[in-house]
């Protein structure tokens, strides 16, 4: 019979790990706010949420940690770039399939096992059915994940007008939780979209041409998925090189 995962040990080893650890020098294309802040709060939300709900709140915070840590260099934007090169390369990959891949390369890496039971919650995160998961910390943590992307621009104006529209569009998620008593579909919240600054999402000519060239490197000298892993999960990158005039 196998053993049940103590999940509030799990998340303090997840806590622990490179993913999570590299991604404090990460931040969104153009922005030099470090992503694990924003992936922080998506984390303890949750956590805060699972935890009213009766459920899981460790294993709403693992799943968290574990969606936040796809992060490569320039984020968003980096992920296309990675896709971009997968292509040229004839090595399509999804998203969800590098995300999971990924996170279990991560834990390989950082000496972590992986239960089976959350191997199976992973792959149900890492999916396009995650927020009508079975597993509500799954829902969760997918839902949690949304939110913080479509509040994140927010931050482009102030600190403080974050912070606020991060509390309202929380206290609704959770109102919604609590009257039905399920993790319910988050709303459209299209004020978030009028009020920030949308973040770039394409990177430049240069900045491509540093992304490629060090997959050039890392793909010449690994295996090619493995190397792909590794750059998203170490993402230093030097400066783009400004030409002479």
């Amino acid at each position: 019979m196998e053993q049940k995962v103590d999940y509030k040990d799990f998340k303090r080893k997840l806590q622990r790990s490179l993913m999570w650890q590299f991604l404090r020098e990460k931040s969104e294309y153009g922005s030099k706010m470090s992503e694990r802040g924003f992936q922080q709060i998506c984390v303890d939300n949750a956590g805060i949420l699972a935890y009213k709900l009766g459920l899981n709140d460790a294993l709403a915070e693992s799943l968290a940690i574990c969606k936040g840590s796809y992060f490569p260099v320039y984020g968003k934007a980096g992920k296309n770039a990675v896709h971009e090169y997968l292509e040229s390369k004839n090595a399509n990959k999804t998203d969800n399939e590098l995300g999971y891949e990924f996170v279990k390369y991560d834990m390989i890496e950082s000496f972590m096992s992986c239960p089976k039971e959350f191997d199976d919650y992973l792959k149900e995160l890492f999916s396009d059915n995650a927020k009508t998961s079975s597993v509500p910390e799954v829902r969760i943590a997918a839902i949690c994940y949304e939110l913080m992307e479509l509040i994140k621009p927010a931050m482009s104006i102030s600190h403080s007008k974050f912070l606020e529209i991060e509390k309202e569009t929380f206290k609704e998620l959770e109102k919604q939780c609590l009257e039905k008593g399920d993790v319910v579909q988050i709303k459209e919240f299209p004020e978030i979209e009028n009020i920030a600054i949308p973040t770039k999402i394409e990177l430049s000519d240069s900045d491509k041409k540093i992304v490629f060239k060090e997959l050039d490197d890392l793909t010449s000298k690994n295996d090619f998925n493995q190397s792909i892993l590794e750059f998203i999960e170490t993402g230093y990158l030097p400066e783009p090189e400004k030409e002479l005039e």
